[in-house]
């Protein structure tokens, strides 16, 4: 990996992973992985990558610290284990989570109309869980305006 310059250049600053894990038990443990810096990969070029906050979350007792549900994301204690109706719910989730991730394409895909701007594709509170694929998505950047 290397930096992701704004202009879609290719820095040289180091990238640096941050992971952490808690475990209580073999079956209950949580972590997480965060890159300091926006980075493209070797071999693909011109495309940015930024991770703010990965998440594995198999644990009962904890969740990620930022942990937010996506807008209209229908919890379902029931689906992850609660068969009592009490207790603190949203500790019983389970799955993967991505707090933000931003995605850019190489120049050649700029607006004409932000020429400076690379197109670019984010997400937010991203869940994927025993019920699917949730998520807030934004895109910037990716059509011209119309102009008469």
């Amino acid at each position: 990996m290397v930096e992701d310059l704004t202009d879609g250049g290719i820095g040289t600053d180091q990238i640096k992973a941050e992971f952490r894990t808690t475990i209580r038990k073999h079956n209950n443990w949580i972590s997480s992985l965060t890159f300091n810096k926006p980075f493209q990969i070797k071999g693909v070029e011109g495309f940015g990558f930024q991770i703010q906050e990965a998440w594995l979350d198999f644990s009962d007792r904890d969740n990620p610290a930022t942990f937010n549900f996506p807008r209209n994301y229908s919890f379902r204690p029931t689906e992850f284990g609660d068969t009592t109706g009490a207790g603190d719910y949203q500790l019983l989730w389970k799955g993967f989570y991505l707090k933000r991730a931003a995605f850019k394409l190489p120049g050649q895909f700029r607006n004409n109309d932000s020429p400076t701007q690379r197109v670019s594709f984010a997400v937010n509170d991203m869940l994927i869980d025993r019920t699917g694929f949730s998520a807030s998505v934004r895109a910037r950047e990716c059509f011209e305006s119309w102009k008469s």
